[in-house]
């Protein structure tokens, strides 16, 4: 299994990441984006560019071969809804469960105590929003200033890891016969793991953007290494 998270892909990092994808056709296993695939994703017309449909061509080719699934993070807005048919499977949801007591999770609304990103989200991803983007003409503006938002968010909370909350989250779900459980979300270069024994582990996953490692899971063995 090939777990890939947190690119933020945008005009200056596109060549290597789709290069980065061109490398993966030559694995073997189901893919799994977990989310923040580009810096920014809004799934309607209008509002997505050439890189974003050039990656969609790309997971729709893939999906031919294997599973693609894509998992949206906070910088997709409305992709599970709108372009469901090029992935194998595409959710909005906060976890995806797999069989095999395997779990995928984006990670951005872990941190319970962190009210003001989460009413953030619920102001920015709803239904009235995406009407909004629709029907008006000035929706770029409204786009540039959620950009604005999430890159100041970004930039102020991009080294803090709520450590006691992401493992208060693994023991609810171990507790629900979950064993492995993947989030990305947290920029942790190195990576980060947790495990009460040695059946159940959470693996926080480096993020693509500054370590341009991508995750290999074996489910024979249970195990995870990082390639570049």
């Amino acid at each position: 299994m090939i777990l890939i998270t947190d690119s933020h892909t945008d005009r200056r990092s596109a060549p290597a990441f789709f290069h980065m994808l061109k490398k993966l056709e030559r694995y073997q296993g189901d893919i799994v984006f977990l989310g923040d695939i580009f810096d920014l994703w809004i799934a309607l017309p209008g509002y997505e560019n050439k890189l974003h449909r050039k990656f969609l061509h790309w997971c729709r080719q893939e999906k031919k071969k294997r599973s693609v699934g894509l998992l949206e993070g906070n910088h997709e807005f409305f992709v599970a809804e709108e372009r469901k048919e090029y992935f194998s499977w595409c959710t909005n949801a906060a976890v995806r469960a797999e069989s095999g007591g395997i779990l995928f999770c984006h990670g951005d609304r872990i941190n319970r105590k962190d009210k003001n990103y989460l009413r953030f989200r619920k102001l920015t991803k709803n239904f009235f929003i995406k009407r909004l983007l629709q029907s008006i003409p000035f929706g770029p503006i409204i786009v540039e200033k959620i950009k604005s938002a999430i890159k100041s968010r970004k930039n102020r909370f991009r080294k803090y890891m709520p450590e006691s909350e992401i493992m208060a989250f693994a023991d609810q779900c171990f507790t629900q016969g979950k064993r492995m459980i993947f989030i990305g979300h947290f920029h942790q270069n190195g990576g980060f793991v947790y495990s009460p024994d040695t059946e159940r582990k959470l693996f926080l996953l480096p993020d693509w953007q500054s370590s341009g490692k991508i995750s290999l899971y074996d489910e024979n063995t249970g195990k995870i290494s990082m390639i570049k």
